[in-house]
């Protein structure tokens, strides 16, 4: 193979023996691969890792990484990797390589496929003109990153994995919560010029990232409070938009935090309609306010949340939407229920049961709500005609919730939840 170059991405039967036959002349150079047996299967566990790769783009890297090493060798290869970009600085920069490359592999752990490069000029401090000769270069030599289009991508996704979970046992320097806090509050700015790629799940990225950091291997606390330092990064940045207040009660209430989520929506509240997106983003943040409050054991005011949500809907609800506002207002009837054992809250069970059978939601959405309404022992809803499901709904919304009159929330009026629905039903 002496000379050759073999390009990866789309590797022959031929050039695969010889990848191995390459491999197999190296001490432990087969890695993973050495415990298939020789021969045909060998090659098609080759194949078939590289065809299965969406980055296989040379270098031994891309599908060839899960053959080479196993966790505890890649870790310690990239260790060796962020050694050598530690010391080393950036022309105009005032980070270092290191950070460079953490600010790409962050944003792949987060599940998207690269960064802008004028996000990631911003974040280095340098003009985007300049960033291929004094970073780009220098880190696809260490094969840490490539190009693609307008975006950086780090080689491979577990070479992103490896180098966010390193930081764990040795942070060189870099918290990645400040990191993410970075790259939301950037992208914030600059969206402000350019349409920037990705740019929307950029600055929505909190909302992803326990999950994300979780399976590189944080424990739970620690990826929701990096995931709460960056949706509070969102809010400085563009304090004027509701959704980004959303994304950070979601977080705390998802986070056990039940009470500093209400604390903050109730705040968020009294000044709704003084964002700049309020009429486009108030059903989202009242759902997920009713979701706190029934977090809360508090159903009489969620129902007043999600009241408050189907109210702000912008035009006709959709199926899909008026599904799972039926399913949480189950739950919080049923709430109610089990807290008074009152028969208002039994009935409007039934009716809500009802009006889910007649909307043609989806089977898990009018499942969930079959389900709620027999748990709370609701009378049989089938001979409910749907105006006296939706006049059974109504009247025990408006009084369960009567004595919550002293809060900020809207609320209720008969005939509310007719008027966004009804278009759904299959009778009327």
């Amino acid at each position: 193979m002496e000379g050759r170059t073999i390009s990866i991405g789309s590797l022959s039967r031929r050039e695969g023996r010889e990848v191995i036959d390459a491999w197999a002349s190296v001490p432990q150079g087969l890695g993973q691969l050495a415990q298939v047996d020789p021969g045909e299967q060998r090659l098609e566990r080759l194949l078939s890792a590289v065809a299965s790769d969406r980055r296989s783009n040379g270098s031994l890297l891309g599908g060839l990484f899960r053959l080479r090493y196993d966790r505890e060798g890649l870790d310690a290869h990239v260790n060796s990797m962020l050694d050598a970009l530690e010391r080393q600085g950036i022309e105009g920069s005032h980070v270092s390589l290191l950070k460079a490359f953490i600010y790409v592999s962050a944003i792949e752990v987060a599940g998207l496929d690269g960064i802008d490069r004028r996000l990631w000029a911003d974040l280095l401090g340098i003009d985007v003109r300049f960033l291929r000769r004094t970073v780009e270069y220098r880190l696809g030599t260490e094969a840490a990153t490539a190009r693609a289009g307008g975006l950086v991508q780090v080689r491979h996704p577990e070479l992103a994995n490896s180098a966010i979970r390193l930081l764990l046992a040795r942070d060189r320097g870099v918290e990645l919560g400040d990191v993410y806090a970075d790259i939301v509050a950037s992208a914030i700015s600059l969206g402000r010029q350019f349409d920037l790629r990705n740019y929307s799940r950029i600055v929505h990225l909190s909302t992803q990232l326990p999950q994300s950091l979780v399976s590189v291997g944080y424990l739970r606390d620690k990826a929701f409070a990096i995931a709460l330092k960056a949706a509070r990064a969102s809010i400085e940045a563009e304090p004027a938009l509701l959704v980004y207040q959303t994304d950070l009660g979601s977080l705390l209430r998802k986070a056990h935090k039940t009470k500093e989520a209400i604390e903050l929506y109730g705040l968020v509240d009294e000044q709704v309609r003084n964002f700049r997106d309020w009429r486009r983003a108030a059903p989202g943040f009242y759902f997920d306010y009713s979701l706190a409050f029934s977090d809360a054991s508090d159903p009489y005011s969620a129902l007043l949340c999600i009241a408050a949500a189907w109210k702000f809907e912008a035009g006709s609800i959709s199926r899909a939407d008026s599904g799972k506002y039926f399913v949480q207002m189950t739950r919080f009837f049923l709430q109610a229920y089990e807290e008074t054992m009152s028969d208002r809250a039994r009935l409007a069970l039934a009716g809500t049961a009802r009006l889910a059978d007649l909307a043609m939601i989806s089977a898990q959405d009018h499942a969930l709500c079959v389900a709620n309404a027999a748990a709370g022992k609701a009378p049989a809803r089938s001979g409910l005609s749907a105006s006296q499901a939706y006049e059974l709904v109504d009247k025990a919304i408006l009084l369960l919730t009567r004595d919550r009159g002293s809060q900020t929330l809207p609320g209720y009026q008969t005939g509310e939840l007719q008027r966004k629905t009804s278009h759904l039903l299959a009778l009327v």
